[in-house]
């Protein structure tokens, strides 16, 4: 994709994604979690994403930023996703926002470019309300 994004940098399992929106809110740490889950025998993954805690450590996934890089922090998500289903190219991947302005974001944008560029190889859903869509 050629799109502007963050340089992200990944862990070990390649599980867990980090990196850091610059805008007039100063330096916020972002984290793209992908967490396995089976529902109804289908084992899929979560994909979570949050501003880092600066405090705690933990993953805040409602908190709003606002540091007027939406669409670049989408084109790094997407970028990530691409990544990650490179390394692990059988998975599904499930994402949807925690609150539904969030979740309207998914299919339109960025994300919805990744089932296009996803390979044959990968399974990638963008859903909006129901593990059913699988």
């Amino acid at each position: 994709m050629n799109l502007d994004q963050y340089h992200f940098r990944t862990n070990a399992s390649h599980l867990d994604f980090e990196f850091e929106s610059i805008g007039p809110n100063g330096n916020i740490q972002k984290v793209v979690r992908f967490s396995p889950q089976n529902t109804n025998g289908i084992t899929y993954f979560n994909l979570g994403f949050g501003d880092v805690n600066p405090t705690t450590g933990t993953i805040d996934d409602l908190s709003k930023s606002n540091n007027g890089d939406k669409n670049k922090i989408l084109a790094t998500i997407a970028s990530i996703v691409l990544e990650f289903t490179a390394h692990f190219p059988d998975v599904m991947v499930y994402a949807q926002g925690s609150t539904p302005p969030q979740d309207e974001t998914l299919p339109n944008g960025n994300l919805s470019k990744l089932e296009r560029n996803t390979s044959n190889n990968g399974c990638l859903r963008i859903c909006r309300r129901r593990l059913a869509t699988f």
